[in-house]
């Protein structure tokens, strides 16, 4: 696929053309590009070398957003409480914000531990005098 390089462990689930991004509701030069879902970000490849990227974790929620004269949209609210909006020019929303709700029960942009739990060995070091003597 052509675009970011992608993190370790990254598996794309779905990509949609025509998508535009808007920041709080205020236009972006992110316009009618492709938007990918993967299991660690979202990202938007623009026509004009516009690219933007968003970790799942900075996600707070993600909700549909439509009106009568114009095209749907999903609300993605961030954790710093401010809000961008993806608009689906053509189609997509539904099976996006689905996929997406998914992907974000799964939590995969987290690390994961790459070695097994170590004991620690009992020392005598941390112990108070009133254990020792019992």
């Amino acid at each position: 696929m052509n675009g970011p390089p992608k993190f370790d462990q990254e598996i794309d689930i779905l990509s949609v053309d025509e998508v535009s991004v808007l920041w709080q509701n205020d236009r972006t030069q992110f316009q009618k590009g492709m938007v990918t879902l993967s299991t660690q970000r979202i990202f938007f490849l623009g026509v004009k070398q516009a690219h933007y990227s968003m970790t799942l974790g900075h996600i707070k929620a993600a909700s549909p957003s439509s009106s009568l004269f114009s095209s749907p949209k999903i609300k993605i609210a961030l954790q710093n409480d401010s809000v961008c909006h993806l608009v689906f020019h053509r189609s997509g929303r539904d099976l996006f914000l689905s996929k997406l709700s998914d992907v974000m029960k799964l939590m995969q942009w987290l690390p994961i531990a790459n070695s097994e739990p170590v004991k620690k060995s009992f020392t005598t070091n941390s112990a108070g005098i009133c254990t020792l003597l019992f």
